[in-house]
């Protein structure tokens, strides 16, 4: 039974509301600044257009998009075995990172290619992939996020999944595990002195709470 206390939320396809969420969420955000430095005199616009095309990306490939009614709270995921890419999928959403963000891209690139190549081993079949999970930090209430963790842990119980995201920051490091997450495999490296980020997963057996 929903729980009554808690926001609605809702399937979304509001790349824009999505995009404006994630990119306040994680504007000072360590892999973000990495990604592209607070120097840059148009990073706001380089977050958007790197949100906008992965979401697109995502959405068309399988992924789905969470959100609370005005978009307050966000999450992005994709079920077991998606996205399943082609060569040509895959290069297809570099091409159009790399014509939107120009120079940027070259991190961009070293972040995904980082994300692949040092993703844990150890991961099983049959997980949930948490793409982006934020909240807006001047619309969104505590109880915003807990609606959407609340609807992911129904749904990986009912259909009997796990969970596995990455934690760009020891902060919501932190975030993850008072949800019940544990961390997996070893810290993913960016080259260059880059920030690490935090594999974490959570199963069916009690994890998730």
């Amino acid at each position: 039974m929903p729980d009554q206390s808690l926001p609605r939320w809702q399937y979304s396809h509001d790349i824009e509301a999505i995009v404006e969420t994630l990119s306040e969420a994680f504007f000072h955000d360590p892999v973000m600044e990495w990604i592209f430095p607070q120097e840059i005199s148009h990073r706001r616009r380089a977050l958007d257009s790197f949100y906008a095309i992965s979401i697109e990306h995502f959405l068309r490939h399988g992924g789905h998009a969470w959100a609370t009614p005005e978009h307050e709270a966000v999450l992005v995921w994709t079920p077991p075995g998606e996205p399943n890419l082609s060569k040509a999928d895959t290069e297809a959403y570099n091409r159009r990172l790399e014509h939107a963000l120009g120079g940027e891209y070259k991190r961009v690139e070293a972040f995904l290619k980082a994300l692949e190549q040092q993703a844990p081993q150890e991961l099983p079949d049959g997980y949930v992939h948490v793409m982006f999970a934020a909240r807006h930090p001047e619309k969104s209430t505590s109880a915003d996020w807990q609606t959407l963790m609340h609807a992911l842990r129904e749904m990986v119980f009912r259909e009997s999944l796990d969970v596995y995201a990455e934690s760009s920051s020891l902060q919501n490091l932190r975030i993850w595990k008072r949800l019940g997450f544990q961390r997996i495999g070893q810290e993913i490296h960016l080259p260059d002195g880059g920030p690490d980020i935090y594999p974490i997963f959570g199963n069916v057996n009690g994890r998730i709470k």
